[in-house]
């Protein structure tokens, strides 16, 4: 699925210089695992100069404001602690402190704090909020029930792990008046969830092997997965040849007599 990306500013002014930032990305945070953009530029007049651009964050994994990359004259140096996933991709001749965050990961979720020093007016920020989407793993559970005439669990389609949550639904056509689904979803400590929806029906020779279709859609997958309806006649079938050797035997028997 081609990225998305979209453009959005965001002002901290003192009347004669400002902050933008542009967002990239989904249109709700960044894919898990993806290299995420941090960015921050300011704008300012002919007689102001940059002389550090600072970040702070305020994250899953760091609750408390956590100062951790100061930029100046061009080098970035980290404070309290070293994160080579973070590399400073702006110009600072141009007042650009933008990040990059490489493979960056749910405990990276958190507000970003981009902090101008500049003289001789003092100082300019402004928060970008980081937000990790987590596509789901998906799977279907075939129960694969005995032929019966009650209402069992026939099939169940599984979007785990994801974050937003997934929409799971079962497309039956034909057989809509003869199915019906249930659907639950269970959240996670770590902001993750996991949707169930589990196909019902009345395990009858007429629906075996019938085909359906599972879609499961969140903000970074759309996917349909087919199935096949299975189920299980190997008991009749034992029944059947059971009668069938019997009356075979009864044929023998009659005929001898």
């Amino acid at each position: 699925m081609p990225k998305l990306i979209f453009y959005a500013s965001l002002e901290c002014t003192d009347s004669i210089s400002s902050i933008h930032t542009e967002k990239y990305g989904w249109m709700d945070g960044w894919m898990l695992g993806d290299a995420a953009i941090l960015p921050c530029k300011s704008v300012l007049q002919s007689n102001q100069n940059v002389i550090q651009i600072s970040w702070q964050r305020r994250t899953r994994e760091k609750p408390v404001t956590d100062n951790f990359l100061i930029i100046i004259g061009g080098k970035a140096e980290y404070i309290n602690g070293k994160d080579n996933r973070f590399t400073y991709i702006g110009t600072f001749a141009d007042n650009n402190g933008t990040l990059q965050l490489s493979n960056v990961q749910l405990k990276d979720e958190g507000t970003y704090t981009c902090i101008f020093s500049i003289a001789p007016i003092g100082s300019l920020r402004t928060e970008i909020t980081l937000t990790v989407l987590v596509p789901p793993e998906t799977i279907i559970v075939d129960a694969r029930p005995k032929l019966g005439d009650g209402e069992v669990p026939l099939a169940t389609c599984i979007a785990s792990g994801s974050k937003p949550p997934a929409e799971v639904e079962w497309r039956t056509d034909d057989l809509k008046v003869k199915l019906r689904t249930t659907t639950n979803s269970t959240p996670h400590a770590n902001d993750t969830t996991t949707t169930a929806s589990t196909l019902l029906g009345t395990p009858t020779k007429d629906i075996n092997r019938s085909p359906v279709e599972c879609v499961i859609f969140t903000e970074t997958l759309n996917r349909t997965l087919p199935y096949e309806i299975l189920i299980n006649c190997e008991h009749m079938n034992i029944l059947y040849l059971f009668w069938f050797k019997m009356l075979y035997r009864l044929v023998k028997l009659g005929f001898a007599l």
